[in-house]
């Protein structure tokens, strides 16, 4: 992204603060989940962590570069704890680290609570568990969002596809919201490794973190300052982040979002 050979991408969002508190020409045009679903998932015959106080030196699958580690230091930081305090197991791609869990190589992986847990378990027959990292001391942030390469989005032209292609995306998150069994339906047909009932699951899960208490009633994907305020100050102030940035409204915009209902302009 940086080199604008891939101007739109959708990453996490405190994954993304840091890269511009690093010097990168980034940011966010819209916030899709707006509370971190960033869980511990376990074999519920091996359950483990549960509470924090099972986090040190717990064997925690991930892979390399994995999205999780900002929210997961950030975790432990309020603890306390550093990143070497748990074992890390390496693992080559998402697909390894589930299978590390499922063989008892790993105690958890790191994942979405809505994703992984639900999917292992219906596909595998291994009664799964999770533990979202808020319930166990509140660490939440922003998450995915729609990001684009700040020199990208100053041509007139890219504005106005974004505008187009950012109205589009909300129309199909609010029909997905209204429509969940349907959109269930679609999505295994071009999914085939997933079924109706896994689908189902995650997206139902997902519409639980679509919006935070401050955008409650706003457009989808819309992002409140204050929430980036706080998942700075979250990444500043246990992840280590350094030279935070004084005024947050870098990270973002709205500009380029629509109300609802979405429908495209006559």
């Amino acid at each position: 992204m940086a080199n604008n050979q891939s101007p739109v991408a959708y990453i996490d969002s405190a994954t993304m603060i840091q890269r511009v508190v690093g010097g990168m020409p980034i940011k966010a045009v819209a916030v899709m989940l707006q509370q971190s679903p960033m869980a511990f998932i376990y074999r519920a015959d091996a359950a483990k962590p549960t509470k924090v106080s099972e986090v040190k030196g717990s064997r925690i699958a991930i892979t390399q570069g994995d999205a999780s580690l900002a929210i997961f230091t950030a975790f432990l930081g309020k603890e306390g704890m550093k990143l070497e305090d748990v074992q890390f197991v390496m693992t080559a791609n998402p697909q390894a680290k589930e299978q590390a869990v499922l063989n008892k190589q790993a105690d958890a992986l790191l994942g979405y609570f809505m994703d992984q847990g639900p999917r292992m378990q219906l596909q595998t027959g291994v009664k799964m568990g999770w533990t979202r990292l808020t319930d166990l001391n509140g660490t939440t942030a922003l998450s995915s969002a729609v990001v684009v390469n700040n020199e990208w989005i100053k041509d007139a032209k890219n504005q106005d596809l974004l505008r187009r292609f950012l109205r589009a995306s909300q129309r199909g998150w609010q029909y997905t919201a209204d429509n969940r069994v349907e959109a269930a339906k679609i999505f295994i047909k071009y999914a085939p490794a997933f079924t109706e009932e896994i689908a189902k699951l995650e997206i139902d899960g997902t519409m639980t973190i679509m919006q935070s208490p401050r955008t409650k009633g706003k457009a989808l994907g819309f992002s409140d300052e204050a929430d980036w305020k706080e998942s700075q100050d979250l990444l500043a102030n246990f992840a280590g982040m350094k030279d935070p940035k004084a005024d947050v409204k870098v990270f973002f915009t709205n500009e380029f979002l629509s109300d609802a209902p979405y429908l495209p302009k006559k």
